[in-house]
């Protein structure tokens, strides 16, 4: 099966959808008729060029928020880890103590 470019699917689909519309009114019994417009924004998003590059900076800018978080929440793991560490090795008077 070949792929037509979506562009060209785009233009078939606008004019198709233009042609009911000026058709329809011809037709019409005097009462107006309410039209759908059918939008799939995941083929629009998958098969063009600004899908693609909307979806490459996303991977992009969720890859650098990974990055700019991965230090300070590391850092809290380690933090989290000795505290515990410290907290086991109280007596249980002072813990309830702390904790109040």
């Amino acid at each position: 099966m070949t792929r037509v470019p979506f562009s060209l699917r785009a233009m078939v689909a606008a004019i198709g959808l233009a042609a009911a519309l000026v058709a329809s009114p011809a037709l019409a019994d005097d009462q107006p008729r309410p039209h759908t417009l059918v939008v799939d924004q995941q083929a629009i998003m998958r098969d063009s060029r600004v899908g693609h590059d909307v979806m490459r900076q996303l991977n992009a800018l969720t890859e650098s928020a990974q990055n700019e978080f991965e230090g300070p929440s590391q850092a809290l793991q380690t933090e989290a880890q000795a505290l515990q560490a410290q907290t086991s090795k109280l007596a249980p008077d002072v813990r309830a103590e702390t904790r109040g």
